[in-house]
């Protein structure tokens, strides 16, 4: 890649191997939102999985490359024009849910209008956009992977004089947002059932379990098994999720696994009302 592509393309700052970028002492932070914070985090990489997003490089090679790309740049080699171009024509014979076209690793769609292509991992994100028709590319680089993507069609809006944009949260941080909400409301519920279910066995005698009892103690028992489950699967089995995903999917898991537990207690403890007959 570093012989025949990037340096015949003049992309000088551009590695695939971490390690390189670290020499060069420019390679950015990589962060993640987790419980209404963004914090420094550095994921394990994923070898294989290199062409959709641990090439990396910086704003000035990929202003050149965005240029190479519209035809702007021409002092490269000719052998890379021809494959350039092939590059940005679609096979029309299947489109996705946008009605996008796969060409050689972009996105095109019916008339070639738009170009664009994302990428990432979990610490960065990426998001480029061609518009050959109005001589105009856009590429985004973000070192969190929580960033909405739709920012680099703000920055557009900007470009052409509408300067009225906002920041929509990304899916991410959505997600992040409503589980950590979930986790401090399970954790508060949690404690309040547990507190009734003490304050239950101190004011009344103990009594005999009914049938009604015994059914949704046990009914509790399985859901708070099943939700413990669930959080070692996730946690041990399927730690990847927690890598690309928010940490606060596991809090909240747990935070319901503890308020099923509490609720267990509270309808274990609960004393049926006596009624004798002299």
């Amino acid at each position: 890649m570093k012989e025949q592509v990037f340096q015949p393309l003049g992309l000088h700052r551009t590695y695939v191997y971490k390690e390189d970028a670290q020499a060069a002492g420019q390679l950015a932070q990589g962060y993640r939102s987790s419980f209404f914070m963004t914090t420094p985090y550095d994921a394990p990489d994923y070898a294989g999985n290199k062409p959709a997003g641990y090439i990396i490089s910086c704003t000035e090679d990929m202003a050149r490359w965005l240029g190479i790309q519209m035809g702007i740049v021409q002092d490269i080699p000719e052998m890379f024009r021809k494959v350039i171009e092939k590059s940005h024509q679609g096979d029309m014979s299947v489109s996705d849910v946008n009605g996008m076209f796969y060409a050689a690793g972009w996105s095109v769609n019916s008339d070639q209008t738009i170009i664009e292509h994302s990428g990432g991992n979990p610490n960065f994100a990426t998001k480029v956009v061609i518009l050959p028709n109005e001589r105009t590319a856009l590429c985004l680089l973000t070192n969190g992977a929580n960033t909405n993507l739709n920012l680099v069609l703000k920055v557009k809006e900007i470009l052409d004089g509408n300067l009225s944009q906002s920041y929509e949260i990304s899916g991410t941080q959505f997600l992040d947002i409503t589980l950590s909400s979930a986790t401090i409301i399970c954790c508060l519920l949690a404690v309040l059932f547990f507190l009734l279910g003490l304050r239950r066995r101190k004011m009344n005698e103990r009594q005999p379990m009914t049938k009604k009892r015994i059914t949704a103690t046990v009914i509790c028992l399985i859901a708070t098994v099943v939700l413990c489950i669930m959080c070692w699967v996730i946690g041990y089995v399927w730690s990847t999720i927690l890598i690309w995903q928010t940490y606060s999917i596991l809090t909240a898991l747990i935070s319901l696994a503890l308020l099923m537990a509490c609720i267990t207690w509270f309808v274990y403890a609960r004393q049926d009302n006596a009624i004798f007959r002299k």
